[in-house]
């Protein structure tokens, strides 16, 4: 085991010191990105949860005014 001088310690500690700053940097970068990512999903989900209820809407609104036995599958038979 090799014995560092006090200078050849403070040198080091200098060094961690600034790594553990850039650390602390990438961090609070890295949690902005996770935040941003947080909520776009968050978005994402509540549009799809959205366009599930219209879809359903439509759907309920098809089979009381028009056809009782409509079903998605029957939709791609229509548009041929």
């Amino acid at each position: 085991m090799s014995v560092l001088t006090k200078e050849e310690l403070r040198y080091l500690l200098t060094i961690t010191s600034q790594e553990n700053e850039e650390l602390k940097k990438d961090n609070q970068r890295l949690l902005l990105i996770i935040a941003d990512a947080t909520g776009k999903i968050k978005k994402a989900n509540d549009m799809a949860e959205g366009y599930q209820r219209m879809c359903n809407e439509l759907l309920e609104v098809i089979k009381s005014q028009y056809d009782a036995k409509f079903t998605v599958e029957d939709i791609p038979r229509y548009l041929n």
